[in-house]
């Protein structure tokens, strides 16, 4: 028979391992969405993302927060930091359900990088040879999938249209 050192002890250890869920967590949590949502409608990401960030810091598995943090990313052009927070949001199990935008604006941020810096030197055509241009990769979005509710999507999804990317 064990001890009852031995059971309070492992009565202890489980219950460490369990995070409680208090009813005030969900609605901060709640609270902090809505307000980061509420910045992003009004075009006002660097608000937005220190409220994703805020939210992350209490919930770093938040996948509405990863995702959205990483969009904003996206459009201010920081495609590392955005990598980072898909790779996190990779990982949760089950995936976040918007976890394809993050991905698709990632594909057509890098898309649109590529064309707008110029080829190396090297890739330059002599002078005097036939010309051949590169059909370039279209990025895969599915816009029966994509929310155009927020801004960030109806970028993605006006820029990919007048591009001749999505039929």
């Amino acid at each position: 028979m064990p001890s009852m050192k031995a059971v309070v002890l492992f009565i202890l250890a489980l219950g460490s391992l369990m995070r409680p869920v208090w009813p005030a967590d969900d609605l901060m949590t709640s609270q902090l969405v809505d307000q980061a949502r509420q910045w992003q409608q009004k075009n006002r990401d660097d608000l937005a993302a220190e409220i994703w960030r805020k939210l992350l810091r209490t919930d770093p598995i938040h996948g509405e927060a990863l995702v959205e943090l990483g969009l904003i990313e996206v459009r201010a052009d920081r495609p590392g930091e955005a990598r980072a927070l898909l790779e996190r949001a990779n990982r949760i199990s089950p995936a976040p359900r918007s976890l394809g935008r993050l991905s698709a604006a990632l594909t057509a941020a890098a898309s649109a990088n590529n064309k707008a810096s110029p080829p190396p030197k090297s890739e330059h055509p002599v002078p005097g040879a036939p010309l051949t241009i590169p059909k370039p990769s279209a990025a895969k979005i599915n816009p029966s999938s994509s929310d155009p509710d927020t801004p960030g999507d109806a970028l993605i999804l006006k820029l990919s249209t007048s591009l001749g990317r999505i039929p």
